[in-house]
């Protein structure tokens, strides 16, 4: 299927999901104070392709990094995503620029 869609949680505890359509590369926009962020990749049908976790205190995430994809059992989904955080200011200005 085609991908179309990124499912993120901020908070494991919190009731709040947002979907947003993106082709291969595109900006999430996300406000939260989480440490931890749950990113969950859909084909446009709806089926999960798999979710990665990234740590926001983690150094790696500042720069563009690949993450693994688990499916719901906890194993490899056998593929991947390419994400990168920006904080605060940088963020802002990241997405004024429409940069990806």
């Amino acid at each position: 299927g085609q991908l179309a869609a990124t499912k993120q949680v901020g908070d494991p505890f919190a009731t709040y999901a947002q979907t947003v359509l993106i082709k291969t590369e595109g900006i999430l926009p996300l406000r939260t104070e989480s440490y931890f962020l749950t990113v969950q990749v859909d084909y446009a049908d709806g089926n999960t392709i798999g979710s990665c976790q990234i740590f926001r205190p983690d150094p790696r995430s500042e720069k563009s990094s690949r993450y693994l994809l688990t499916d719901a059992a906890g194993q490899s989904a056998n593929c991947g995503i390419e994400l990168q955080v920006f904080e605060g200011k940088k963020a802002q200005v990241h997405a004024r620029m429409g940069a990806n």
